[in-house]
This record gives structure tokens, C-alpha cells and sequence, in this order.
């Protein structure tokens, strides 16, 4: 059992960090992007990896022309 939160192992908050870590590498690599390093297609291979997905909004696209 964990002194930091007894409700939890200490497995699950490792996981917990680990999960983070792992966010920031997806920081990284936009930031690759942004420095032109990588193309920003790239994030459609890893999107899974970091839990996002990216879907075309008519609703958005239209209030970014505006």
C-alpha cells in the first residue's frame, strides 16, 4: 500500500507517471513539427500511441475562415 494515496498501489501510480512521461513526448513531437523536423502527417501514425484523434469539423473550418 501507498503512503501518498493508500486508496491506490503503488502500481497504479506508476502507471499513472508513466502515462505522463509518455504525454510528453507527444509535446516533443510537436514541437518537431513546429521546428519543421518531422511533417505534421507524422501524428497520424502516433495518434493512438498518445490517445488523440483528429476529425474534420464543417462548424470549425467555417469559423476559421471568417
Amino acid at each position: 500500500m501507498s503512503l501518498i494515496a493508500p486508496r491506490f498501489t503503488e502500481s497504479v501510480i506508476v502507471r499513472s507517471a508513466e502515462a505522463d512521461v509518455t504525454r510528453f513526448e507527444y509535446f516533443r513531437h510537436l514541437e518537431r513539427i513546429a521546428y519543421g523536423k518531422v511533417p505534421p502527417e507524422s501524428l497520424l501514425d502516433v495518434q493512438e500511441l498518445y490517445d488523440t484523434s483528429f476529425r474534420t469539423s464543417e462548424a470549425w473550418d467555417r469559423a476559421r475562415k471568417a
